[in-house]
This record gives structure tokens, C-alpha cells and sequence, in this order.
């Protein structure tokens, strides 16, 4: 009479081993990408501040020279966010408002150079959307519209939203759709 087996195999283990490695392996670039997005939308929640200062000060070209200044040097600002381990810098270009984050990419998790979002005040007037200072040059009033920029600016394009991007930009698959 033979003894009935019990357990599994080798093999048996083997096979449940090699389904848990290669599921890791596709689970884990995927929660390294989520970990990125998450600290890029930080960076983004940091730049509503100069948002505002933008939206609510910008009434013409001066104004937007004057808004940008005070936002780029603030006491214990001078353009830096000294409370955030994923932004290095937050600047307000003077001449156009255009808002660009830069984020620490030793801490996000990217490559050098790749560490830039843009965001784009424009007018959005009966006629079209316009860059915030030409419309302001222009005299042209309406709602304000913002565009997000990285490596690619084709949401804003796509909407006719004009946009800047920047000079190092973040790769389009860590930043929101927004910023596509």
C-alpha cells in the first residue's frame, strides 16, 4: 500500500515563485512611477500660491513685473521653497508670469535636467485665448486660463490654450494629464 503525498512538490514551489517574481516585477516600476506623480502634484499644489498672486495682481504689464518681484523675493522665499524636500525653486518670469517649478530631481526620483513644469497664464477673450501680456499690452480683458507644460504640451494645444515649456522638462508620463 502506498502512503498518500501531502504537500507540495519542488517544482509546484518553484512555479508559485517564479508567478510572484515576474508579478513584482511589472508592480514595481508602476508604484515607483505613482510615487513620482505624487510628489510632482506637491510641487503643483506649491505653485497656487504665486497662482494667485499672478491672477489677483496682474492687471497690466506692470503689474505683472511687480507680482512676479514680490513673489521672487519674498523674505525667506528669494524663490526657493525651503519647506519642501521635492521643489527646489518656484520662479514668476517678470515679463509673462510664466510660473516654472523646478523640483529636486535627486529626490523625486528622475533623471538631471528632466526636473521642470511650466504653468502659463493666458487671457481668455471673445476672440481667442491670449498670453497674459498681450493681452494685457493689447487692453483686452476675459477669464483667466492657466496651461501646464512638461515635456509635451498637447492638452493645452489640443484646447487652444497657449503654453510655454520649459527649459528641462519633466517627462509626460509622471505629470497629471493636465500637464501633458
Amino acid at each position: 500500500m502506498k502512503s498518500k503525498q501531502t504537500g507540495f512538490t519542488l517544482i509546484e514551489l518553484m512555479i508559485v515563485v517564479a508567478i510572484i517574481g515576474i508579478l513584482s516585477a511589472i508592480a514595481l516600476p508602476a508604484y515607483q512611477e505613482y510615487l513620482i506623480r505624487g510628489k510632482i502634484l506637491e510641487g503643483l499644489k506649491q505653485a497656487d500660491s504665486a497662482k494667485t498672486s499672478i491672477t489677483s495682481q496682474a492687471a497690466t504689464i506692470a503689474d505683472i513685473y511687480v507680482a512676479a518681484t514680490d513673489w521672487n523675493s519674498q523674505e525667506n522665499h528669494n524663490g526657493t521653497v525651503p519647506n519642501s524636500k521635492y521643489v527646489d525653486l518656484i520662479t514668476v518670469d517678470d515679463d509673462t508670469g510664466v510660473i516654472t517649478v523646478d523640483f529636486n530631481h535627486t529626490t523625486i526620483g528622475v533623471s538631471s535636467g528632466e526636473d521642470q513644469l511650466t504653468l502659463t497664464p493666458s487671457i481668455h477673450t471673445t476672440s481667442g485665448v491670449v498670453l497674459l501680456n498681450a493681452a494685457l499690452t493689447a487692453g483686452t480683458t476675459g477669464a483667466f486660463e492657466w496651461a501646464c507644460a512638461s515635456g509635451s504640451s498637447s492638452t493645452s494645444t489640443n484646447r487652444g490654450i497657449p503654453s510655454v515649456v520649459p527649459d528641462h522638462p519633466l517627462n509626460p508620463k509622471y505629470v497629471p494629464a493636465e500637464c501633458r
